[in-house]
């Protein structure tokens, strides 16, 4: 009896042992489940967080307005050409030398460091002759005034002004004639800057004279772009003896100037 009471008393604390061994892998498990969860989720919330600050930080201090336009690799010269004949038979042609780069997908612009070149055409196809009045005595002066030749191309209150500026010019009236079947010609030097005398960034043509324009600065340019909307125009007379012109032909334009720097390109 007492063998049989040993015997059983055994079997009890072996059966017990067993027990507790297989809870031991149980415990571990979960232990092991929580840490890997919470591992991941405190990594992925980290990494969820600094990635959006670093966005946010990112979008706050870097904008297109801020970084300066890079030249393209494959930019080349471009002309844009416009005409207008109106019921009198004056043509009126305008071609602007600007560029034009298909990576930054533009078919024309010009830059805001440096002038730029139009060139106009004035041509007679009427068979009558037609006059200009001018205020001042300069007309085929060299070199040229530019007189016969209006434009007013702005971008709010801020306007392109010419490289002709600064001339001594001869208040006297004067009135030249266009002829029949004949064609003239002008080159105008725009630039985005105001026309000034001394501190200057791009020299002005009139010999003798500090005269020259300063560049507009940064500010007019969102995101390194300011167009110029407004219209070149020539007025003119029928009548030679006349003061001032009741005629005038125009040619609406806008002009895309890229801010490349504030350093001239002279």
């Amino acid at each position: 009896m007492k063998k049989l009471l040993l015997l059983l008393t055994l079997t009890l604390v072996l059966t017990c042992l067993v027990s507790c061994g297989i809870r031991n892998p149980d415990r571990t498990t979960g232990s092991s489940d929580p840490e890997q969860t919470n591992s991941t989720t405190g990594s992925s919330d980290s990494e969820q967080t600094n990635s959006t600050t670093d966005s946010s930080n990112s979008e706050q201090t870097i904008s297109p307005s801020d970084t300066n336009f890079i030249v393209p690799t494959d930019e080349e010269a471009a002309l844009r050409t416009v005409s207008q004949t109106n019921e009198d038979g004056l043509k009126f042609e305008i071609t602007v030398h600007g560029y034009k780069s298909d990576i930054l997908g533009k078919d024309f612009y010009v830059k805001n460091n440096e002038y730029f070149i139009v060139d106009i055409k004035l041509t007679n196809e009427s068979d009558i002759t037609l006059y200009q009045s001018l205020p001042t005595y300069c007309h085929e002066m060299s070199p040229p005034h530019n007189h016969e030749i209006g434009f007013d191309l702005s971008h709010g209150k801020t306007k392109l002004h010419s490289s002709s500026f600064g001339f001594s010019c001869p208040a006297m009236f004067d009135c030249w004639t266009i002829e029949a079947g004949k064609s003239y010609e002008w080159q105008l030097k725009l630039a985005a800057g105001e026309q000034q005398s001394g501190e200057q960034d791009l020299p002005g043509d009139a010999t003798g004279s500090q005269a020259g324009i300063k560049l507009y600065e940064k500010d007019i340019f969102a995101d390194n772009i300011c167009v110029f909307d407004g219209s070149f125009f020539f007025d003119y007379t029928k009548n030679k003896d006349q003061y001032g012109n009741d005629f005038s032909i125009s040619i609406p334009l806008s002009i895309e100037v890229v801010y490349v720097s504030h350093i001239a390109n002279k």
